[in-house]
């Protein structure tokens, strides 16, 4: 499933195969806005305050690279996932502490690791089902991730135009259509001032 409003995001468990599949996210309101994460899934310990999984305070014994489950509740969002960043975290997943998913607000140019939000029943089934190994993001896949799902592009057709009626009005743009062999069609339009 996709979801995200204004940035549609992929959120896919990879293993175990138990709950392998696709779940509903949203994308923090901070923090990378676009690009692909991979890794394992670790529940957060910060050891100390109201709940020791809700990522508020440092993070004890976190191992670096994983993404981090937290539990909503108790700080604001940035304070766990800047906790998570400091921790070594390459991510952050939040489950929600009530039914529904919510969309994480906040604002720390800091923060330089992606997070989402999922719901309390996502939550649960990933913290119940470890080891997890889950995918996420929005944007381009930097990898070969769309040649896998669907093979080598033919290209169709393309043009490259100059427009524009003053000189300071003047575009440069390009066009391409490209056909891959599962049937999939698909446009790439570029503008240069």
């Amino acid at each position: 499933s996709i979801y995200g409003g204004s940035n549609p995001l992929t959120f896919t468990v990879n293993s175990p195969a138990s709950i392998a599949g696709n779940y509903a996210a949203f994308r923090a309101a901070f923090g990378p806005q676009s690009g692909f994460v991979t890794g394992n899934l670790t529940l957060s310990n910060d050891g100390a305050g109201l709940s020791t999984a809700d990522g508020c305070e440092p993070l004890v014994g976190f191992p670096a690279g994983d993404i981090a489950l937290m539990n909503r509740g108790n700080c604001t969002f940035t304070v766990k996932v800047k906790n998570a960043q400091n921790a070594g975290a390459s991510a952050v997943v939040v489950a929600n502490n009530t039914t529904g998913i919510n969309i994480m607000g906040g604002a720390d140019a800091t923060i330089t690791i992606p997070s989402v939000s999922v719901a309390q029943s996502t939550g649960t089934l990933l913290r119940n089902n470890p080891p997890v190994n889950l995918s996420f993001g929005s944007g381009v896949p930097t990898d070969d991730s769309v040649r896998w799902l669907l093979g080598e592009a033919e290209v169709l057709w393309g043009r490259a135009a100059r427009s524009g009626e003053l000189e300071i009005d003047v575009e440069d743009v390009a066009d391409v259509a490209l056909a891959f062999p599962s049937g999939v069609l698909g446009t790439v339009h570029l503008n240069f001032l």
